[in-house]
Order: structure tokens, then C-alpha cells, then sequence
């Protein structure tokens, strides 16, 4: 380490007339100068993360100190900040990182695995986000801009090739057609590759995927009116999420061992996760000369995401279970005035937001070799003889056949209304000093119902005979119903938020902010309605901070510290087998985050970032016991990375570029209950970049090696109810990118 330090300090020595670009940001629904700004901000460039074949959000998590997660599936992604965050995928829940795209937001969980196209930037809010952003941003919000139309010619394009048949296309045209009066901007993306897992039992691949999407917008500048209207479409498929089983005996069935980074599975069932996503949007900004201008979002979003996965990932027919019918359409409509004056800035406006979502989950097991297979034995029903054969004569006569594949159907369906009033201003006091105070009333009325069959089976009636009174039918989701159950809520609540930001210098200054969040109640089906219920969760959080540039704007920084106290946290637990969303006693937690970019000389780069996180639930019964104390889910203690950046001088032949990053997270559990077995030891893990630029910058090759020591890291490992399974993160990949623009 101190020969690192005294390298980058003898680069630094070096003179230099360069300097750090200006970081400008619209986390307050105005573009600001990112050292105004009193909120802990990572900004990442969209052409830096398309270059470094960052193509998602779970791709970038490390970059943002106190960002963790991983998309489990391409519908199922967890993200966390300063450790909180949501794990219940069905469609009665809330997200607690708000995903909000060209000030428009996503909503459902599942929508936000998109594949990012023509991206200008991304802002990374820690903390609650709820005066701004609304409800649901209770942990922070992730805020992503694409490139708008502009008046003149221009376009980019990449073609992608590496490993598992990996391949991908990417192309962008912005023509204007009349001027300022009406521009063209047009983006595709299609990517492919064949997974990097065999299913030795089917014969075929795992963790494939399949993209191909698109967006297209018009914008038109007329006098005070800048319109912009804009459609997207992308759908991505593939063979699953590739859990498998560590259970000895059900690997072996399928000749296979229990080992999650051999590269080789066998599951019986063909698994799928998809997810489409189509998007409208209508942005009317009017900005006359006058101090006040006015922005109208016009948004439509609608989304499809099936997934059918196998629960005990063996070659053994147990257990599959997914969403075999997943769909949500929302329409919401904002205004947004935004003024300025001598010594104030302000925003104020009002947003509607209408969703409607549907489901059908599926459950299919066998009585035969779940019964039989004795992975469940009697005892795990209550039953007074754990002894007892069953599915064999006996047992027939008893409790009826066995039979070979039993199918439970859920329906739910849910219309969502909310709506929020807010406005925020900053007052600057004096040359130094300003205040921030924001203030927003949000409510929800929502509407939810669900259907479930009495299903008959000898698993159902055991089930039933330990489960009444609470589940008499005995049905393995846990409920089943006549006919439709209706159930009714409505919450609203007021977010507010206090700061201040004081200039210690020309290029410094800190900042300390008080602020509230509120996340949304919920549903989730259970054998009574009133069961079904989960309350919203609310935050209030305090953070300090520092932020500024120094050595002559080569050297940007920001440091904090933050504590925060959740009410009615809400998670997704397995209780008596079932999963089930509840809202615990809390979790209270407190961190601290920095970041610092230096530009060494000319030719170097260096970036470091470094984010401690302490998240504790609160006093929490469940199961498992009292998990007081337990950290929350997916939350590294320590977490950071290291880059150093060099790019050559300009030759006659072209230059070159390279890129080194390590990344280090300390270990993570899966699980509320922080059970050795379902937990992520901390682990590092590396990329390298080497680029090729011709001498007119027109175009570039890049090669890149992700996880350059192939480490082997799980994204997934938890008994979800046949047995421990585990999905692995991408091995070491290799690709090469040919990139330009014209």
C-alpha cells in the first residue's frame, strides 16, 4: 500500500493545466451544481458505463458506495441502499429504492432490470428521497437520464462478442428534421448469449438471455415550448434463474454434485424469466422569460414479467412455483413549477399515479416424491408418528393416493391510486449559508383480491391437519378460497425535509440534512384478508456531510455520515414454509460513505470510494426466534473499490487506454436470520479495460475481462422450501467491444 501511495502521489507532483468537469445534477428538479446540492449524490456517466459494458443497474451497484444487490433473475432484482431495501416480488408490495427514468417513475420491482440504451447519466440519491420522489423512496431513489433530441446530426454504435456465444448490437441516429422545431432521435439494442450453466437432465443451457429493444423521440423546441415525446420497447428472455439444489442426496439424483461453480446443473423442470417492458412519455417544459417555468410528465408504463423456477433445483420433480402471469400498467401525470429569484429557489407540483396489476401464481409438487422422498416427513406436519410410510397402501387407505403432480393456482389482482403534493425551496441567507426545507403529503388507496381452490392431495390434507385452524384446507400457499377475497386499504403521510449547506471555501462546503420517507402498505395473500394486510414503513434519517474540489479542481471529493430509525419495516419471511411479507419492529441504522476522484496528470486517473454500513433489525419474532439485533438483508458491512484510469498521448497511429478496478464487499447474508449456511463470505473482485482509440477518436476496440481472478461469488442461497439452493454471479468473462460515433 505505501508504494501505491507514493506512485500516485509522484504522478499527482506532476504539472498540469487540466481539471475535473463541473458535476451537474437535477436531484432537486433543477439542474445544480453537484457542491449546492445537500444530498449524498453518486453521479456516473452514461458513455463511462455503456463503454465498460455496464448495461443494467445491478452492474453499477459497487460503483455508488452504499448500493448493494444483484438481479436474481431478470425479474427479480433486490437493490439495496444504506441496507434497506424490499425482497417480496408479488404484486401487493412497494419497492424501497425508487427507480425513476426521465423523471418518470418506474414502480414495480420487476420493471427496473432494463438494459440501458442511449443513458446521459445516472444520480444515485442515498437516503429517504420521499419530499421530491414521493412514497417508496424510502432507502434513496436511482435516477436515470437518457440523451433527449438534439439539433444536429450525429449517432454511436457498438457491436459486442465473448464468451458463451456472448454477442450484442447497439446503435443510436439523432437527425434533426426541421431545426429545433422537430428532432429525431432513434436507439436498438440487441444482445444474446447461450448461458454460462449446463443442465446436464434437459440438455441445455442456463442463464442465457435474449434482448432486443428500442426507443424512439421526437422533440420539438417552438418558441417558451420544449415538447418531447418518446416510446421505448424492450423485452429480454431467458431459461431461468438458474438455482440448484446443495442438498447431497437431490444432486446426486441428477448425477451432479451440490457445487454451485461447476459450471453444471440438472433441474427437471424448463424454467423461464422474462420481462417486457413498454413505455410513453409526453414532456411538455414551459420556460418563459419570466422566473417561473412549468413542466407537464405525461407517463405510461406497461410491463410483463412470467417466471416459473425450479424450488429444490434437482433432477427430482418436488417442487416448481413461479409467476406464471405477471403484468402491471401504470399512467401517471405531473406538474412542475420551478422558479427563481435573488435569494431563493424553489419547485413545487402535483403528481397521480393509477396502476393496475395481476397475477397467477402457480405451485406444482409431487405427493409421491415429496412424501415418499421423505425431503418432508411427517413430523415437519405435526404428526404423532414421524415413522409412519407414506404413499404406500397404509397410507392410501388413510389419507387417500398419492398422486404424482398437484398444481395450486393463486389469482390476485390490484388497482392502485396515489397521489402527492409537494413543494421544496432553498434560501440562501447570506453569500454561505443556505436552508432547504421541502414538505409532501402522499396517499395510497388501494384495492387488492385474490382467489385461491381448495386443492385435494395427502400433502394438502397433512398440511391441513397441522395447519387448522388458521389454513384448513391445507393448501401448500398457505390459503384457499370459495371465490374472490376483497380487501380495501387507504394510508397517506407527510414527508418533510430540513438542510443546510454552508461554503467553507471557494471549492467546499458541508451540508447537514433531516429527512422522511414513507413506503406504501401492502398485501399479501394469507388465509384470512385481515392476515393479508401489511402496514407501511416510514423512515427518518440525519446525515452529515462534507464535499468540494482542491489542487486547482483536480481533486473532487465528498464524505458523510448518516443515522437513521425505520418503523414497520416491511420483509418477505418464510414462516411455518410459507413466504409471507411482514412488517417487523424496525431497523435502525447509521454508516458513513466518501468518494474521491483525482486527476493524477494528464495520463491518470484515480478513483476511490469506501462505504461502511450498520444496519440492525429491531425486536423481531419470527420462526426462527428473536432476530434482534440480525443485520438486514444483502447489506456489506464494509464495501468500496479502487480504480486507476490511464489514457496515452495522441500518435500518428491512434492511443491507448486502460482501466483497472478492484472491488471489495464484506460478507452479506441472504436471509433475515443470518444463518452461517445462507450467507456470502466478503470477497474482491477485479476488472480490467484495454482500449485501442484511432487518431480521430472516431472509433475504438475494447477489450475487457470482468471477475479477473474468477471468483466465485453467490447472488442467491436460501431453502425456499425443498431444500437449500444457490445461484452463482457471472464467472470471469472476456469480451471485446468496437465502438464509434459518427
Amino acid at each position: 500500500m505505501n508504494y501505491l501511495l507514493i506512485f500516485l502521489l509522484a504522478l499527482f507532483a506532476a504539472t498540469t493545466s487540466q481539471a475535473l468537469e463541473e458535476v451537474l445534477v437535477k436531484a432537486q428538479h433543477r439542474e445544480e451544481s453537484l457542491t449546492d446540492v445537500p444530498i449524498s449524490i453518486t453521479v456516473l456517466n452514461g458513455d463511462e458505463l455503456q463503454l465498460q459494458g455496464m448495461k443494467r443497474i445491478e452492474d453499477f451497484t459497487t460503483l455508488a458506495p452504499g448500493l448493494s444487490g444483484w438481479e436474481q433473475g431478470v425479474s427479480t432484482p433486490i437493490y439495496a441502499i444504506r441496507g434497506i431495501s424490499t425482497n417480496s416480488f408479488g404484486i401487493g408490495g412497494e419497492a424501497s429504492v425508487a427507480v425513476v427514468v426521465d423523471d418518470s417513475y418506474v414502480g414495480r420491482i420487476n420493471s427496473t432490470s432494463l438494459t440501458m440504451v442511449d443513458v446521459n447519466r445516472v444520480e444515485v440519491l442515498r437516503g429517504p428521497q420521499g419530499t421530491l420522489f414521493g412514497r417508496n423512496a424510502t432507502a434513496g431513489a436511482i435516477l436515470i437520464y437518457n440523451n433527449q433530441p438534439v439539433d444536429q446530426f450525429e449517432g454511436s454504435y457498438a457491436l459486442e462478442a465473448g464468451e458463451d456465444n456472448d454477442r450484442g448490437a447497439r446503435l443510436t441516429v439523432n437527425q434533426p428534421l426541421l431545426g429545433e422545431r422537430l428532432m429525431l432521435r432513434a436507439s436498438a439494442v440487441s444482445y444474446r448469449n447461450d448461458g454460462d450453466l449446463d443442465n446436464r437432465w434437459l440438455g441445455e443451457n442456463i442463464g442465457d438471455e435474449d434482448t432486443l429493444g428500442g426507443r424512439l423521440a421526437l422533440r420539438s423546441v417552438v418558441g417558451d415550448f420544449d415538447a418531447t415525446l418518446a416510446y421505448g420497447y424492450q423485452r429480454t428472455n431467458t431459461n431461468g434463474l438458474g438455482y440448484e439444489t446443495l442438498v447431497p442426496s437431490l444432486a446426486a439424483a441428477g448425477n451432479v454434485p451440490p457445487d454451485p461453480f461447476d459450471d453444471r446443473l440438472a433441474t427437471d423442470t424448463r424454467t423461464y424469466d422474462d420481462v417486457s417492458n413498454a413505455n410513453g412519455q409526453l414532456r411538455v417544459l414551459w420556460e418563459p422569460d419570466g422566473p417561473i417555468s412549468l413542466l407537464s410528465v405525461t407517463s405510461y408504463h406497461n410491463n410483463n414479467s412470467p417466471n416459473l423456477f425450479d424450488v429444490d433445483g434437482s433432477a427430482v420433480f418436488l417442487t416448481t412455483a413461479g409467476f406464471v402471469n405477471r403484468k402491471s400498467e401504470t399512467f401517471s401525470q405531473e406538474f412542475r413549477f420551478t422558479g427563481t429569484g435573488e435569494d431563493i429557489n424553489w419547485v413545487a407540483g402535483a403528481i397521480a399515479f393509477r396502476e393496475d396489476v395481476s397475477t397467477t401464481v402457480q405451485l406444482t409438487y409431487s405427493d409421491v416424491n415429496v412424501l415418499s422422498g421423505r425431503p418432508v416427513s411427517p413430523a415437519d406436519f405435526g404428526l404423532p408418528f414421524p415413522d409412519f410410510e407414506l404413499c404406500d397402501a397404509t397410507s392410501d387407505i388413510l389419507f387417500g393416493s398419492c398422486r404424482q403432480n398437484v398444481k395450486e393456482l393463486s389469482d390476485q389482482q390490484g388497482d392502485y391510486f396515489s397521489y402527492g403534493i409537494y413543494g421544496d425551496a432553498t434560501w440562501s441567507l447570506d453569500p454561505r449559508l443556505s436552508v432547504t426545507t421541502g414538505l409532501r403529503y402522499s396517499a395510497d388507496d388501494k384495492d387488492f383480491k385474490y382467489r385461491s381452490a381448495p386443492v385435494e392431495s395427502v400433502t394438502t390434507t397433512l398440511n391441513a391437519l397441522n395447519a387448522a385452524p388458521l389454513n384448513p384446507a391445507g393448501n401448500l400457499l398457505g390459503y384457499s378460497t370459495e371465490g374472490w377475497e376483497h380487501i380495501d386499504e387507504n394510508w397517506d403521510d407527510w414527508e418533510a425535509r430540513l438542510a443546510v449547506n454552508y461554503l467553507l471555501g471557494e471549492q467546499s462546503n458541508a451540508y447537514a440534512s433531516l429527512s422522511k420517507g414513507y413506503k406504501a402498505g401492502g398485501f399479501e395473500p394469507a388465509a384470512t384478508p385481515a392476515l393479508s394486510v401489511f402496514d407501511p414503513e416510514k423512515i427518518l434519517s440525519a446525515e452529515l456531510g462534507l464535499r468540494g474540489t482542491l489542487w486547482g479542481e483536480r481533486l473532487q471529493y465528498q464524505a458523510g455520515g448518516y443515522g437513521y430509525d425505520v418503523d414497520d419495516y416491511q420483509i418477505q419471511v418464510i414462516e411455518n414454509g410459507l413466504a409471507r411479507t411482514v412488517n417487523t419492529n424496525g431497523v435502525r441504522g447509521y454508516g458513513a460513505e466518501s468518494q474521491l476522484q483525482a486527476l493524477l496528470n494528464p495520463h491518470w486517473q484515480f478513483q476511490l470510494a469506501y462505504a461502511y454500513t450498520h444496519a440492525q433489525f429491531k425486536d423481531f419474532d419470527t420462526d426462527a426466534g428473536n432476530l434482534d439485533g440480525n443485520r438486514t438483508i444483502l447489506t456489506p458491512q464494509h464495501s468500496g473499490y479502487l480504480s486507476l484510469n490511464y489514457s496515452s498521448s495522441r500518435y500518428s497511429w491512434g492511443s491507448l487506454a486502460a482501466m483497472w478496478r478492484t472491488e471489495y464487499q464484506s460478507d452479506i447474508f441472504f436471509t433475515a436470520q443470518n444463518t452461517a449456511r445462507d450467507r456470502q463470505d466478503d470477497f474482491f473482485r477485479s476488472t480490467a479495460q484495454l482500449s485501442y482509440i484511432e487518431p480521430d477518436a472516431n472509433w475504438q476496440i475494447d477489450l475487457m475481462v470482468r471477475n479477473v481472478f474468477d471468483e466465485d461469488v453467490l447472488v442467491f442461497r436460501q431453502d425456499v422450501g425443498a431444500g437449500e439452493v444457490a445461484r452463482r454471479a457471472q464467472p470471469r468473462y472476456v469480451g471485446l467491444a468496437f465502438s464509434g460515433r459518427f
